[in-house]
């Protein structure tokens, strides 16, 4: 979790540079941030939401130490996470009851449209070519038009604020807010909350958010700009609206940011030139959506132990105890030998026997459960790993000893060595030339010298004898040999 963040927040830093930096228009700075918040998404919605059943690999192991009793789960309870969910769930219900209460307040006591703000109305729709059904209303708690509801958007006008506009400019305005609803921005505008709830700790997509609204407007601007011959309506209706505001209100009435105004009108006032100047829209979208795949794909491998997948290495052996119980010893591996656990369980023949535990790795919890079930000849075991709840690893495995006795323990080709304080790293060289296996010798075994003598015998006897002789710890998982100290 803890890499995720950061990889996510170096592609948020890397989204709001490009939108300070590069020449761009409103709506493809809002494209590109939203690329960047999108990232945190990613690959947590797709890959952790998704469980994975991994492909049975079997273990074998020469000379392991003894089987180690399963650690029951500590019943530990992470309050850091359940800090974070309540802080999370608080932010996201105060921005849903204040966003309700406006809609109700709105709501409550409207006043019908003239019929000059109704042609208004339909004269930009058919401008931005909007075909979904907008309402409109006059409302006294309303200082400036906006758009409310995702489902079946509203205009909500100033009871008196839209009365000095001349019919240009009143179009104008209306131009703004249905471009709002093609967008849909109030969609737009819930995912943006939630993010925000969901990484309250997080300042940087705090100031992310805010420029994403900025930007929101802004282009919401441009689509009226990019409509009309003149911008002089566009700008007189703002100012006449922020005159509106500016004039004495109740106590506890909201007001329009004056630094926010300004910065749109600048942006006004430089459009065309932005715009002559500006790295092509789609081009911008098509890679942010490149990057969002290529740092998806990035922070996978990373995070992925090189040849591991996210399957665990899984194997187990069955014996048969002088009180006629079954001992089930297992070997699960995962990360190249860094987790490596050794439970075993004892069951009565022919009766199910299951084991489970937890562990805390860091912010998550992982399960592990083992059922086993059969007798000293034949039967199957199934190996199962949650973490937080999601089904991660999911394996069966069956025995059959007759089978196996028929064949024999050991099914390597045979060969003949005749060695004297040869270097462990040596030896597995030659193994690997002889096999055709990956060798991995841990440091701390890398100082071993063997010293044997054998003929005509197995590879894989070769191995178990250099392990029980040596003080080793051999394994094979699927086409590598690991080495390492017991």
């Amino acid at each position: 979790m803890t890499a995720h963040l950061l990889f996510s927040t170096a592609v948020l830093i890397a989204a709001m540079a490009a939108a300070r930096f590069l020449p761009l228009t409103a709506r493809t700075r809002y494209v590109v941030l939203f690329c960047g918040l999108v990232k945190f998404a990613i690959p947590t919605a797709i890959f952790d939401l998704v469980p994975i059943e991994a492909v049975p690999q079997p273990l074998r192991v020469f000379g392991g130490a003894a089987a180690a009793p399963a650690a029951p789960s500590d019943g530990q309870v992470n309050w850091l996470l359940i800090a974070w969910a309540v802080l999370a769930l608080l932010v996201f219900t105060r921005w849903a009851l204040l966003r309700t209460r406006t809609i109700a307040a709105a709501l409550r006591s409207p006043a019908a449209p003239s019929q000059r703000e109704l042609e208004a109305l339909r004269e930009a729709r058919k401008t931005l070519r909007v075909h979904s059904a907008i309402d409109l209303l006059r409302s006294p708690i309303c200082e400036a038009p906006a758009v409310l509801r995702v489902l079946r958007p509203v205009v909500v006008l100033p009871a008196r604020g839209c009365d000095d506009l001349d019919d240009e400019e009143l179009r104008s305005l209306l131009l703004h807010e249905s471009a709002h609803v093609r967008r849909h921005d109030n969609l737009a505008s819930f995912f943006q909350a939630l993010a925000t709830s969901l990484l309250w700790f997080h300042p940087l997509v705090w100031l992310a958010s805010r420029q994403l609204s900025a930007a929101r407007e802004e282009a919401c601007d441009e689509a009226v700009v990019a409509t009309m011959a003149q911008t002089d309506s566009y700008v007189s209706a703002l100012l006449k609206i922020c005159h509106h505001i500016a004039a004495p209100r109740p106590a506890g009435a909201s007001c329009m940011a004056s630094s926010n105004l300004k910065q749109r009108m600048e942006h006004l006032m430089s459009y065309e030139t932005i715009r002559r100047r500006a790295w092509s829209h789609r081009a911008m979208v098509a890679m942010g959506m490149l990057v969002l795949a290529l740092s998806t794909v990035t922070a996978t491998a990373i995070s992925s132990p090189a040849g591991a997948g996210y399957g665990y290495k899984f194997g187990f052996q069955v014996d048969p105890q002088s009180n006629g119980e079954l001992r089930f010893r297992f070997e699960i591996d995962r990360d190249n030998g860094r987790f490596h656990i050794e439970p075993e369980l004892r069951v009565a023949p022919g009766e199910p026997g299951t084991m489970k535990w937890g562990v805390q790795d860091g912010g998550s919890m992982r399960e592990f459960m083992i059922t086993a079930t059969g007798t000293a000849e034949t039967g199957q075991v199934t190996f199962e790993v949650r973490e937080d709840g999601v089904v991660k690893h999911n394996q069966m495995q069956t025995y059959d000893k007759r089978e196996a006795a028929n064949r024999g323990p050991y099914t390597g080709d045979e060969l003949a060595l005749d060695l004297k304080d040869a270097n462990i790293k040596d030896v597995m060289r030659t193994f690997s030339e002889l096999t055709g296996l990956d060798i991995a010798v841990d440091r701390e075994a890398a100082d071993v010298k063997v010293t044997m003598s054998v003929r005509d015998m197995p590879w894989d006897e070769v191995l178990d004898k250099i392990a029980h002789d040596h003080g080793l710890r051999i394994s094979i998982e699927g086409k590598t040999v690991r080495v390492s100290k017991k």
